[in-house]
């Protein structure tokens, strides 16, 4: 049976929280040991984003990319991520956002933010999308 990526660090997380660095030691020896018996070794730096990814959510720090149209003061991903834990829409554990930021023009103006499964469209080309999208259902 193959393990994925997520597997591996879900499981090397459980076992590794709340050790001591010897013990935290010997348990990495042995997950590297692991990898190479059922010859994943080529998935390590795969493994080791997803851990990185368990910790954070575990300190409550949760990532997402936000796409503006232009460049934007950072201030404002700040503002919509607080914004985004005060309304309950990222989970309840969530104390920071860390946006990934992009631009592209072609969304005329406003932003895409997407966290998890969240995606958020306050674009002035998705408003101008579902505009078309409702004349068209209704003729």
């Amino acid at each position: 049976m193959r393990y994925s990526p997520r597997q591996y660090a879900e499981a090397l997380w459980e076992a590794a929280k709340n050790r001591s660095g010897k013990e935290s030691e010997k348990i990495n020896d042995n997950f590297f040991a692991l990898l190479k018996k059922n010859n994943d070794l080529n998935i390590a730096s795969k493994i080791i984003d997803e851990l990185e990814k368990i910790s954070l959510i575990n300190e409550g720090i949760v990532s997402g990319e936000i796409i503006f149209a232009r460049s934007m003061d950072s201030n404002i991903g700040r503002i919509i991520g607080k914004r985004l834990i005060d309304e309950g829409v990222v989970d309840s554990k969530t104390r920071e956002v860390r946006w990934l930021e992009k631009n592209d023009k072609d969304l005329i103006g406003g932003f895409v933010a997407r966290v998890g499964e969240v995606l958020i469209d306050s674009s002035i080309k998705g408003a101008l999308n579902k505009i078309k999208r409702d004349l068209v259902e209704n003729i």
